[in-house]
Order: C-alpha cells, then structure tokens, then sequence
C-alpha cells in the first residue's frame, strides 16, 4: 500500500490474497496487534523457492514421512501434468504413477501414460525441497495407503478454500468452501466421492471444470479444520407442521458439513422467528380477530380526525411489535399456542390509559340506538364512521351525533324490515323532514305491517313491526 505503483494492484485482489495468507497461517490477522505482519511459519515459508500454498503444506507436515510426501507433491504440483492423457484428475494417481518410476522406470512407462522428461523434472524438484527441509533424499516409495491416509490433509493445508463439497448424491457438480461452484467429468473415476480438495479448476461463469483434485473423508475435514469450524443454531417455520424448528448447522466458509436437528426451541428463538414472519406476513401470524380489526379501525380514524392523537395503523403496529407484543409473550414456542391468545389487550396497551380513554368517547366502538340497542359502528376510511341499522330503531333521533371530538357526524345507513339499505344519510334532521316521507310512502305498501307513521320523532323507537290489535 506505500509503494508507488506505476498500476496499483485492484483493491478486490490483493484483499483476496492477503485473506489467502490469512487462512494459511502466514500472514497475521490485521486485527490483531501485529498488523497484517508476517507469523513464524510465514517468515520459514518466505525461505522456500515456492507458492505460498506449497510452502504451507510442506511447512504443515509433522513427521519424516508426510514431509517427505508434502515434497514429492508440492514439486508434482509444480509442473504441468506428468501424465500424456486425461486419464482422470486424482492427484494420488500421478504419486502411485512416481512412487513406481522411482523403483521401476520402464515398468512405470508401461503401466503409466508419463511424461519421462517431466517426471525426471518432478523427482529433481523434490530432491531439491528435501535438501531444503534437511530431509534424507532417498527414494523410498509410498504405498496407496500412505497416500490415501495423508495427501489429503497436505492438499488440504495448502488449498483450504478449495475444500469442496458434492451438492447431490451422483451429482458431478460439487460447492466450494470459498463460495464457488465446480464439476467433475462424469467419467472420472473420482465420480461419487463426496467429498474433494481441487487444487486446479478452470474459471467459468458458473461451475469451473475441475482439473486436479484428490478425494478425503469428512472426518479427515473435521479433525484438520475442527478449529476453524462454525457452529451455529437456526430457527425456521415448519409450513406445513406450524411449529419452529432448529437446526445447529457446522460451517466451514460456504460449505455445511454438518446439521442436526434441535430438540429444545428456546421462547427468545422463537421470538425471533416470530418477528421475522410478522415482518414478511404481517399481522395475520397473530390471533388477529375481530374485535382487534374494529380496535385499530377507530384508532386508525380516530388519528386522522384529531391532530394530538397518535398515528396508529397496521405498519405502525408491525413495525412495533417488539415493544407490544413480544416482551409480554407467555411462555408460547409454537403457532397454533400463539393462535390462541388473545391479543386485544397488547394492542390496547399501545396507548396510555388516558388515550383509550379519548378513543372510547372520540371514537365509541357502538352507537346506542334510542330503543338503547347497541350497533357496532363500522370506520370505514373511505365512507367514514357508519352505522347500519332499522330505520324504526331511529325514531325519536332527532340529529346526528358528533365524534371525533364532535368534528363529525356519525353516517347512518338506513334498513328496511329485509335490512335493504333505505337511505344513507349524516344529516338525520334533514332525512326526517324530507326524505323519511317519501321512503314511507312507498314502504307502507311493501310492508303494511310495519310501522311507517307520519310523525316518526314521536313514535317510540324500537321493533319494526306494529303492534296487534287488541
């Protein structure tokens, strides 16, 4: 970063290598006190004549024999391939394909598709790194079970975020620990294995083709990664069984090695989950009923008519909710328990009792007939507070009542005895004076044993029907 370059490095690249450093263990983390500096094994690898990666893996065997393996692969890797033909990528095979040239030379040409020249390149290369490494540089071999047992966990040393993982049985196509996407041939005779370190794959689009790789077993993974492992518990909706589940999901970078389910769901789990499903479904998770929809209608109103009362509306409520609804939860961990409590309360509780107190007289859930019914009143937000009720309730009802802090009179629609809609009106003195004669006029045919008097405001208010002769 102080050097002046003629072109600076892209930022996206040279943060991407440092991470490589990072994960290697040459390069300290810059959040610690060493600041982006080198670590001990750093310092050794920077004495090696070779990629960063390769100096890892030879630095991270721990006896004579996985050192001397880590040297013959790190030079195998270092040139092109030995072998003329694509006779698949393991990487073991090339080794076995050494270990018989170094006993057997023109057995190893006859049994192996070699390159000898290149292969001669190999075995001076790793002579070289033994030297190196202070090793003996003899050539004994190794069996296929010491490769199969060891390379790997080297591959893995040196190529840690290449760790991949198939993404369906019988599938070629296989995830990345960095994120990426890769596949096999689906000829190659490490087809099916789960599990592969890929130290070479093209660059593509989408899955790179994958040139050279080795398989290993997940609990090889799991005892050489174990501590940069992450654990972690999620909770999701079950749709179908209505409950929250968990999962405890082992990580390691894209990849998830391991998830088992979770017996026991916290209620701070799911109250998490919760949240996040009212977020995205609204109010409807609730036991919203009736009673809460007609609550948060005159509340809704109530705020659009007088400038001091509170803005309560369905966003409002769901954008809250941690403050209404969920410190007061009962110990409740799954839908249909949450089905069943009422809410109306919580809701309630979002204003003071001073403002339900202004809600009940400003905005009254019912309106009291004359004949002392009480008829819920609707607050629709486009036609405003409506009660719909029998014309004869009315009687005696001279003018419309005022709420919302006697700004607006209450819109009545008027019933015939089938509850037909008569009239709609929020102006009950203009209605008796004038239309109420027309309306009766004809009713009185319709529905002779009804009352339609002449003077409706001295009639007592009450059933529609009149009353028999005695």
């Amino acid at each position: 970063e102080q050097i002046h370059w003629l072109t600076a490095p892209a930022t996206a690249h040279l943060e991407s290598s440092k991470q490589l450093l990072i994960d290697l263990g040459l390069l300290n983390p810059t959040n610690t006190n060493s600041l982006g500096k080198l670590t001990a094994l750093g310092s050794q690898a920077a004495q090696l004549a070779l990629h960063p990666r390769l100096a890892a893996m030879l630095l991270s065997a721990d006896n004579t024999m996985t050192k001397n393996m880590a040297c013959e692969c790190a030079a195998l890797l270092s040139e092109q391939d030995i072998f003329s033909n694509h006779t698949g990528v393991d990487i073991v095979d090339r080794l076995l394909a050494l270990q018989e040239y170094k006993q057997h030379r023109k057995t190893a040409r006859d049994s192996w598709p070699i390159k000898p020249a290149l292969i001669e390149q190999v075995l001076s290369t790793a002579q070289s790194l033994k030297r190196s490494l202070n090793l003996a540089t003899d050539n004994q071999p190794f069996t296929l079970t010491d490769l199969q047992s060891h390379i790997g966990k080297l591959l893995l040393s040196a190529y840690p975020d290449r760790l991949a993982k198939q993404r369906a049985v019988n599938s070629e196509r296989y995830q990345l620990a960095n994120g990426k996407g890769a596949q096999l041939y689906p000829q190659d005779p490490l087809f099916g294995s789960e599990w592969l370190i890929v130290n070479e794959c093209t660059i593509q689009k989408q899955d790179g083709q994958i040139l050279s790789a080795t398989a290993i077993s997940l609990n090889e993974v799991e005892d050489y990664i174990k501590h940069r492992l992450t654990e972690r518990i999620n909770y999701q909706l079950d749709e179908k069984k209505q409950v929250i589940v968990g999962r405890k999901v082992t990580r390691y970078g894209a990849l998830i090695l391991n998830s088992q389910p979770v017996a026991d769901i916290p209620q701070d789990a799911f109250k998490d989950c919760l949240s996040d499903l009212i977020r995205t479904s609204g109010l409807s998770m609730l036991n919203w009923t009736d009673e809460c929809e007609h609550w948060l209608s005159r509340a809704t109103w109530l705020g659009t008519v007088v400038d001091d009362f509170p803005t309560i509306n369905e966003q409002q409520l769901i954008d809250s909710h941690k403050e209404w609804l969920l410190p007061y939860l009962p110990d409740i961990r799954n839908l249909p328990a949450l089905k069943k409590l009422d809410i109306h309360p919580f809701i309630k509780a979002c204003l003071s009792w001073e403002r339900q107190q202004q809600l009940d007289q400003d905005a009254p859930a019912f309106y009291i007939t004359p004949s002392k019914k009480h008829i819920r009143i609707s607050y629709d937000p486009h036609q405003g507070p409506t009660v719909s009720v029998r014309l004869q309730e009315m009687f005696g009802e001279l003018d419309s009542p005022l709420i919302g802090a006697n700004q607006v009179p209450l819109r009545f629609e008027l019933l015939s005895p089938a509850l037909r809609p008569l009239q709609t009106t929020s102006d009950l003195k203009h209605f008796w004076n004038n239309s109420y004669h027309d309306i009766a006029k004809e009713m009185r045919g319709r529905y002779p044993r009804h009352r339609w008097p002449e003077n409706p405001l001295l009639e007592k208010p009450g059933h529609s029907l009149k009353k028999p002769r005695s």
